[in-house]
């Protein structure tokens, strides 16, 4: 049995345009914060860096990390974020100024719009395709067009193809999706693609 549905109660037959995205756990966690949190910052990732020194006026620093990984911090100057996590960067640009007494008290919230950008926008895909894992995900994007951004199914396909959104999934006949006499479904942030063999 497929890896998939050992993760998710049973199939329950509900029409896709009815399915809604899942913005938050039970907890009102925000999906994906572990991941954007874990991420480690690379050459040319936007970033944003607050300097809260007087809550009345932040200073707000819009960079892009160039080849070397550095950033420009006021006063400062070039500062390397490449490799750390937006939490460790954070961590270290604090440090850097208190160290160097040019603050006595600065709070500091770094926020990687890449990282964001990828947690937001993705899908998985599984199975007897040719590219498993997250892939980006485009606004509109159908099940097919995420099947060919993903390599293409196998040569070992099936004609079965399940999508899982929040713990319900559904089952589609990627024959009759190709041939048109079957609505192609809208893929959203946080779906499972299976490809069946």
């Amino acid at each position: 049995m497929a890896i998939i549905d050992d993760l998710f109660t049973p199939s329950v037959s509900v029409s896709p345009s009815a399915w809604v995205p899942r913005i938050s756990d039970d907890n009102g966690t925000p999906i994906g914060t572990s991941m954007v949190a874990s991420r480690e910052l690379k050459p040319g990732d936007p970033v944003t860096v607050k300097l809260i020194v007087n809550l009345s006026s932040p200073a707000v620093i819009e960079d892009i990390i160039d080849e070397e990984g550095n950033i420009t911090l006021p006063i400062i100057g070039e500062f390397s974020l490449v490799g750390l996590t937006t939490a460790d960067a954070e961590r270290s640009i604090r440090k850097e100024y208190l160290d160097r007494q040019i603050y006595r008290n600065v709070e500091v919230n770094v926020i990687s719009k890449a990282a964001q950008g990828a947690v937001e926008q993705a899908y998985s895909i599984t199975g007897a395709i040719k590219s498993r894992g997250r892939h980006p995900i485009r606004p509109g994007m159908t099940l097919r067009q995420a099947i060919i951004a993903a390599g293409d199914v196998t040569d070992f396909a099936g004609d079965k193809i399940r999508i899982t959104r929040n713990g319900i999934t559904e089952t589609f006949s990627y024959r009759k999706i190709k041939k048109g006499t079957i609505p192609d479904p809208i893929i959203l942030h946080g779906d499972i693609i299976e490809v069946t063999d």
